[in-house]
């Protein structure tokens, strides 16, 4: 009986010093810092604002691709003053200096700290690191896409996520175009009684402007039609036939319309690679920040 009960005892104390686990990988994987604090307070309500630059460091950083978002729970100032600014769009973009870093930064915005603060006394948030793969969902790859202009592509691996990518020829464009004018002059025109017809025409003018201007006939573009109400198409990128990523020049959206422009454009055989924020390919992280020093 007392060796058995030795036996416990021993086994209780393993578990006691086992490392604490976050899913598949450690916490220690995973480590949050600050690095800079831009703050520009005033003593109006507007332009004042505070940001903090936070580096994310381990090695699950490396296997991420970036961050996709960064959500702020809670930051007061050493007044007393809350700083959340639930106003500011914490979505990352995904460019990567350097492959396989073990480190990520992304810039927070609070709102504008006391005058007579001296330091934030708590910040506290989720980092969201994006690691997609085929195996959980996070990039699906269209062969041949060009070949189904105007049909919905991946139907059975985008649908499930609400989801509906098409590539549009110029033709489909242009037939896409008048159609969100249409809504655009149906919506502006019940508005009229509320901001005048000048104004509305002013509105619609502009609309036209900027929908020719960002989904122009430019040679050198590819366009497509993104439905994706939940938000969760983190990126678009093009392979040519050997699987290599193909350079883009720029990219604009209006909408649901997206158009990417190249340097050549390209061929019949390039592929889509459509990356997804699936819950197996985002790993979350809590972070608290005490003290951070005011400029």
């Amino acid at each position: 009986m007392k060796n058995r009960s030795r036996l416990m005892l021993t086994l209780l104390g393993l578990l006691v010093t086992l490392p604490a686990f976050a899913g598949p990988e450690r916490l220690t994987d995973a480590r949050v810092m600050f690095t800079e604090v831009k703050d520009t307070r005033t003593t109006g309500q507007f332009f004042g604002e505070c940001e903090v630059e936070i580096k994310v460091m381990g090695r699950a950083v490396a296997k991420a691709l970036g961050i996709r978002s960064v959500e702020v729970t809670y930051a007061v100032d050493d007044t007393g003053m809350i700083l959340v600014n639930k106003d500011r769009n914490n979505i990352s973009s995904f460019f990567r200096p350097n492959e396989g870093a073990s480190s990520l930064t992304h810039k927070v915005s609070l709102k504008n700290p006391a005058r007579s603060a001296h330091y934030i006394q708590s910040l506290k948030g989720t980092i969201e690191l994006y690691s997609p793969t085929d195996k959980n969902g996070g990039m699906i790859e269209i062969a041949n896409f060009k070949n189904s202009a105007g049909k919905p592509l991946a139907e059975a691996e985008l649908k499930p996520h609400g989801i509906s990518i098409m590539y549009l020829t110029k033709e489909i464009l242009e037939k896409r175009k008048k159609e969100q004018m249409e809504k655009a002059r149906q919506k502006a025109s019940k508005e009229m009684d509320k901001i005048g017809e000048e104004m509305g025409q002013a509105f619609m003018n502009m609309f036209e402007g900027m929908l020719g201007g960002m989904m122009g006939g430019d040679k050198f573009s590819l366009h497509l039609w993104v439905k994706d109400p939940d938000k969760k198409v983190v990126d678009i990128q093009f392979l040519d036939a050997s699987g290599t990523k193909i350079k883009t020049s720029s990219r604009s959206s209006m909408g649901e319309m997206r158009q990417v422009g190249f340097d050549v454009l390209p061929g019949p055989d390039t592929k889509l690679l459509v990356y997804l924020a699936t819950p197996e390919s985002i790993r979350s992280v809590k972070f608290s920040l005490d003290q951070i020093p005011l400029p």
